[in-house]
């Protein structure tokens, strides 16, 4: 079953998320402002965590497709997420400044295995 984008405000901006990419500078491991950003160009894959979160906090892996693989919203505290070299873009939103996470060894380039930020 396919599914739709979820995000209140990036429902509106369905096609700014699968079309265009964020500001950060190519391949990096840092995202510091909502929006979309394209895995591989604006940011590489692995895991990445923003502490402290707003509660609106909502973020969403996409693939190839446009389908989503993963979503997150809400919660309080940390919160990580395992990009992929096969995602095509992660769009984050409340969320604060996601960093990669070098503790989590190594990049992540394989299928998601795990139940995302609430636990791996």
């Amino acid at each position: 079953m396919r599914n739709s984008l979820w995000l209140t405000g990036f429902g509106v901006a369905a096609a700014a998320v699968l079309g265009t990419a964020g500001t950060a500078s190519a391949a990096g491991s840092v995202m510091d402002h909502d929006g979309p950003y394209t895995v591989n160009t604006d940011i590489s894959a692995g895991y990445y965590t923003t502490h402290n979160p707003a509660p609106d906090c909502q973020w969403v892996r996409l693939g190839a497709d446009g389908d989503i693989i993963e979503r997150g919203d809400g919660g309080n505290g940390n919160q990580t997420v395992r990009i992929t070299s096969q995602d095509t873009t992660f769009a984050t939103s409340h969320c604060g400044t996601w960093a990669i996470d070098g503790g989590r060894g190594g990049p992540a380039t394989g299928p998601q295995n795990g139940t995302g930020s609430f636990g791996f």
